[in-house]
């Protein structure tokens, strides 16, 4: 019984079901608006569709639209069309073709594009296909279904012969016209019938449409280090930097990059790829000396390039804006460097200039968390570096805090 409820609702769930994906509107006026669009998976609204952007929701009504952009490759186009309302449902069916005729302008799918197109208009009762040569008005590929005096199904496959029309307007190649006479009434089927017919795959693609935002941050970075082990120099002196305490310090930190999205994943997801400035300027030291001297102090200076990446996931909004947070990974490259060491004991006193010895480069990992209102963006990030001493056997870690400010230049 339960089971039997279950199919029951299947289809009232399924065509209920409202789906959210970042989106673009292109107006009559070729003005658009992007932002998050609201629709339902089964049945696209057909006078009327909904936009969130900058956290205000927005109707346009059909006949205002140009085009509809709903995530990566998902196209809908606005046209008025006449078709044929009727069940295909064998438990439905009615002991004639439907005559009846409705015009209705609509958003309709565009599942082919080329010099003749196919386009899909969903309802709950059924799925109607359309076509057009570029030139003509957009016609239904009509298929309709009724009982017989007899008592079986006659059907009514009108589509097949102007799918042959389209045919022979085209390549008219061999293969082309017996899938025209062969083609099921079905998303698949008939998007594989023009992929042949036109000879080549549709050339629509919504990804030109959509816009990546670039952004720059600044703010301040708070850095703190741990070591551990020795370093070697010229296998004479052994430096014991592992008891050696460094300072943190505090510098300014610049960050740019573009922030993109991708709606085949999720419209909750943003993903950042970009470019970091950091700058570690410390000294520590260590009275406990190594194998020769009692007293060591370190002093260095290190600017860095951060090429960085980041995930991140929409977890909140807050009125107007948007709280995002995810992992944080990157690779720092050493530009500039100066570093010095002194090392003493009671008779003799040595300074040595690059060293300790760094890496030219080294990983980072950690994660970040930022407040998106419009074109401002607040973003605390932390993140921990591999090892960036240069010697396998010593190593030294940097723990880094940035609080930043930033601003998006292209939205």
């Amino acid at each position: 019984m339960k089971v039997l409820l279950f199919l029951l609702l299947l289809p009232t769930y399924l065509f209920s079901q409202v789906i959210e994906k970042n989106g673009l509107i292109v107006l009559n006026t070729n003005d658009t608006v992007s932002g998050t669009i609201s629709y339902k998976k089964y049945n696209v609204p057909e006078s009327q569709i909904a936009i969130v952007t900058k956290g205000v929701k927005q109707f346009y009504n059909a006949i205002d639209i140009k085009k509809v952009i709903i995530g990566d490759e998902m196209l809908f186009e606005r046209h008025t069309v006449t078709y044929h309302p009727g069940s295909i449902d064998l438990r439905f069916l009615s002991d004639s073709f439907s005559t009846k005729k409705d015009t209705i302008t609509t958003l309709l799918k565009v599942l082919y594009k080329s010099s003749h197109s196919l386009y899909l208009l969903e309802t709950k009762e059924r799925s109607y296909f359309f076509t057009a040569d570029g030139n003509n008005a957009v016609v239904e590929l009509l298929y309709r279904a009724k009982n017989s005096a007899n008592g079986n199904i006659e059907f009514d496959y009108t589509y097949r012969q102007q799918l042959t029309d389209i045919a022979q307007k085209s390549n008219n190649s061999k293969k082309a016209l017996n899938k025209a006479t062969s083609t099921n009434y079905s998303h698949n089927n008939l998007l594989s019938f023009f992929t042949t017919a036109m000879n080549s795959n549709s050339n629509f693609s919504s990804k030109a449409d959509m816009k990546s935002k670039f952004d720059i941050s600044t703010g301040l970075a708070f850095n703190s280090f741990k070591t551990s082990n020795t370093q070697l120099r010229e296998g004479i002196y052994t430096f014991a930097t592992d008891k050696a305490n460094f300072k943190s310090n505090t510098s300014i930190t610049i960050n740019t990059g573009f922030t993109l999205s991708s709606n085949k994943l999720s419209p909750l997801l943003l993903y950042k790829i970009g470019f970091g400035y950091n700058l570690y300027k410390t000294t520590g030291g260590s009275s406990n000396g190594g194998a020769f001297y009692t007293n060591e102090q370190y002093s260095f200076k290190i600017s860095m390039i951060d090429i960085i990446g980041s995930i991140n996931y929409r977890i909140a909004d807050i009125n107007k804006a948007r709280l995002y947070a995810g992992p944080y990974f990157g690779f720092s490259r050493i530009m500039q460097k100066k570093i010095s060491s002194t090392f003493a004991n009671a008779t003799d006193t040595v300074t040595y200039t690059n060293f300790p010895y760094f890496n030219g480069g080294y990983g980072l990992y950690g994660g970040n968390i930022f407040l998106e209102l419009q074109r401002n963006k607040i973003s605390l990030l932390v993140y921990r570096s591999s090892n960036i001493f240069h010697e396998t056997t010593a190593w030294l870690k940097a723990t880094t805090i940035l609080l930043t400010y930033g601003f998006y230049l292209k939205q």
